[in-house]
This record gives structure tokens, C-alpha cells and sequence, in this order.
């Protein structure tokens, strides 16, 4: 775990145990009056790990979710607060903890060691949901939730003016490949735009260590370089299974692959095709 800040503390570099991804990164932030936590863990072991060190800090008040997916959902169920999302966020939260099968057997056969922790697992959702942005007033903090829709439809920002950080979501994955399957490719290049512009020290992402300003720049420009590469396919009149086929997206090689899979790369093209070829109010809704 890192000290990000007096008040933040980041831990970007969970263990698994086994093959499968560690989840994404997880976050608190300590208010005079208790504690704030971003995303959960996905491997169970490490959502109990994860509470008893915030327990050493103070009292769990409250858990946001910046996304939908599973790496940063399925450990909701280890911490018994009220969970907070984009209201587009509790509404996929039940597909995508589903759509490969019952999560508890899922967990169990991820991680085999966990198994008795998961015996009553349930899916926890969001009971605190809002539209546009919500501002917290925690103790001696403000935590602003901003919609900043791109890796998915309901993907949140989480701002602390006070401590210059900003919680991204996997709208920034710093030193790791974008993953693309479910995004909104021109909302996400205005996300990470309007992160540039705000006045932020420390750019908490999805995946990965914190970063600088230059760390998101650097994403923006791979971001925008496939983004660019698919475009080009759509003017020369490829079709979206041509352009599957044919496309290899200009991701650095020394990036970590966390969906190394050639189908799943062909998957980011093909959403990117989607997102470029039809209007964005009908891409959101896709």
C-alpha cells in the first residue's frame, strides 16, 4: 500500500495467487470523521485484507464505484456501507457480474483458496446513485463524483480539490493497454482531456501506479492513436468484419497486455468501429 497523499492511500499492485487479474486499484481516502474508499478489490482475500487496513485508519463510512465491471464490483460484498455510482453504473453492475455465470462459483474457481469466503456471496449494488456529479462533504473533505463517460457509459471521476488528486477510473490505465470492449472512444478522449485541465497532482487510475499530467497525456496520445487507426479504416470503406481482421491497433509493446487475447483485440476494434461509425447518443445506448 502507498501513501499517495497525507489523506490518500493507494494500493495498485494487488496479488493473485493465480493467474487471473488482480483487479483493479484500489483507494481510501481518511476524512476527520471516517474513511472513503474507491473501487474493491476482486479477489476476496484481498477485499478482507483491504478492510482490516482501513479499519487501522478509521471507520468505513462509504465505497465508490467509478465503473461497472467486475475488477472493481464484485468485492462490494466485503464491505457492508452504502455503495455510491453513476446511476448507468448500478444498472450494468448486474450484467457484467453474470454474464459468465453465478460470480460466487466464478470467485470460487478463479481463486480456489477463497472459496469459504464467498459461501454467502451476493452481488452488492449501489444504494446511493446520482446523474450528472454529487458533491460529498465527508469530515474535512470534498469528494466531487463527476459522470465522465467513456471506458463505459457510467464511468466516474473522483476529484479532492483539497488534496489535488483525481480518482480516474479506467478512463486512465497507466502502463497498462486501454481495454476497449465496452467504451465510448470520443467520450473517452473528451474524459481524458477535461482531467488535463483540472487542477490534479496525482492521476489515481484504473490499473496501475498513480501518474503525472504527462503519464495521462501519454495515454491520450496512444488512446487517440487508435482511435485515429480506426477511423482511417471506416473512410477507406472497410467493413467492421474487414476492419476486425485487418487493423492491429498502435499500442506500444512495452505496455502490459492485461488482454493479451488476439479476439479480444479484435473486440476493442470493433467497439471502436461502433463508436466512430454511428452518433454518439445511439453509441451510449449500444
Amino acid at each position: 500500500m502507498k501513501q499517495l497523499t497525507n489523506h490518500v492511500y493507494v494500493e495498485p499492485r494487488w496479488p493473485t495467487g493465480t493467474q487471473r487479474s488482480a483487479g483493479s486499484t484500489s483507494s481510501f481516502v481518511v476524512t476527520s470523521d471516517g474513511i472513503v474508499m474507491i473501487d474493491a478489490p476482486s479477489v476476496p482475500a484481498n477485499s478482507v485484507k483491504w478492510l482490516t487496513l482501513i479499519e487501522e485508519q478509521g471507520k468505513l463510512l462509504y465505497l465508490v464505484n467509478t465503473g461497472c465491471h467486475s475488477d472493481h464490483t464484485s468485492g462490494n460484498y466485503f464491505f457492508p456501507v452504502p455503495v455510491i455510482a453513476h446511476e448507468q453504473t448500478r444498472k450494468a453492475i448486474p450484467f457484467n457480474l453474470t454474464k459468465d455465470g453465478n460470480q460466487a462459483e466464478r470467485l470460487k474457481r478463479n481463486h480456489p483458496s477463497c472459496a469459504e469466503l464467498v459461501k454467502n456471496y451476493f452481488i452488492r449494488l449501489p444504494s446511493l446513485t446520482f446523474s450528472d456529479r454529487l458533491t460529498m462533504y465527508v469530515g474535512d473533505q470534498v469528494l466531487e463524483l463527476l459522470h465522465m463517460p467513456g471506458h463505459s457509459p457510467g464511468e466516474t471521476g473522483v476529484y479532492l480539490p483539497r488534496e489535488k488528486v483525481l480518482f480516474t477510473g479506467d478512463n486512465f490505465a497507466n502502463g497498462y493497454q486501454p481495454k476497449m470492449s465496452d467504451c465510448l472512444p470520443l467520450e473517452q478522449l473528451d474524459a481524458l482531456k477535461k482531467m488535463l485541465d483540472m487542477d490534479v497532482e496525482y492521476y489515481v487510475p484504473g490499473h496501475g501506479d498513480p501518474g503525472d499530467k504527462q503519464a495521462v497525456r501519454n495515454y491520450l496520445v496512444i488512446f487517440q492513436g487508435c482511435v485515429d487507426a480506426v477511423r482511417g479504416a471506416i473512410e477507406r470503406g472497410l467493413t467492421r468484419n474487414e476492419a476486425m481482421e485487418q487493423i492491429r491497433l498502435p499500442i506500444p509493446e512495452t505496455l502490459v497486455y492485461r488482454h493479451p487475447e488476439p479476439e479480444q483485440l479484435k473486440i476493442d476494434v470493433g467497439r471502436l468501429y461502433d463508436g466512430l461509425a454511428i452518433p454518439r447518443s445511439e453509441a451510449s445506448r449500444v
